[in-house]
């Protein structure tokens, strides 16, 4: 049943059925209060519901009167995504994409020293692939929130040589150097970046 509950709810969240992984997944908190990967898909759907085009589109059917919406406001469910985040690891502490996502989340919540230890500790412990890639980008960004420019570009660096072709990393290098009164570097990356192929995934 266990099994049941965790596939299901994966290939949910894979597909985008975000509205019946809103009505399955409660119900196998309820079963398996405990368990890691519930709690943890539980966390990636309030993560995403707290994105800004499921806000625009759950403001969008409150304004129209067509309905509700279990979409709550963006700073709600970056809450709920953190407490099952935060279960999650407490349940099973080596799940490291768990960890770089709960630092994440911290981050969009304003609490800038908290994420930036777990984001640290998700590389010290390991992280790889597309998630080591998303740690560095999210601790550059916290470490700009905390004034730190330097640090905070070696973290978008290496991001970028992570996935050379990826946009992101480039655009905060650029936001980075114009916010120091930088310009040429500012433009630099803004030309690498009007330089990638239109198609590249």
């Amino acid at each position: 049943v266990l099994r049941w509950y965790r596939d299901t709810a994966l290939d949910l969240l894979r597909l985008r059925s975000l509205s019946e992984a809103a009505v399955h997944l409660p119900r196998a908190r309820r079963i398996f209060p405990s368990d890691p990967t519930v709690l943890f898909l539980s966390g990636v759907l309030h993560e995403r519901f707290s994105s800004a085009s499921l806000q625009a589109a759950a403001e969008s059917v409150l304004a129209s009167k067509r309905g509700a919406t279990s979409v709550g406001p963006a700073k709600a469910e970056l809450e709920r995504a953190e407490r099952f985040f935060r279960g999650a690891l407490a349940a099973e502490p080596g799940h490291l994409e768990a960890r770089v996502r709960h630092g994440r989340v911290l981050g969009e919540l304003g609490r800038h020293e908290q994420s930036a230890g777990v984001l640290r500790g998700a590389i010290q412990a390991g992280v790889t692939g597309e998630f080591l890639y998303m740690a560095e980008l999210c601790l550059g960004r916290q470490e700009e929130a905390m004034g730190n420019g330097a640090t905070a570009r070696a973290h978008f660096e290496r991001a970028a040589a992570l996935y050379p072709r990826a946009q992101s990393p480039l655009l905060a290098l650029s936001q980075l150097s114009r916010r120091a009164g930088d310009r040429p570097a500012a433009q630099r990356e803004l030309r690498i970046l009007a330089e990638l192929p239109e198609d590249e995934r």
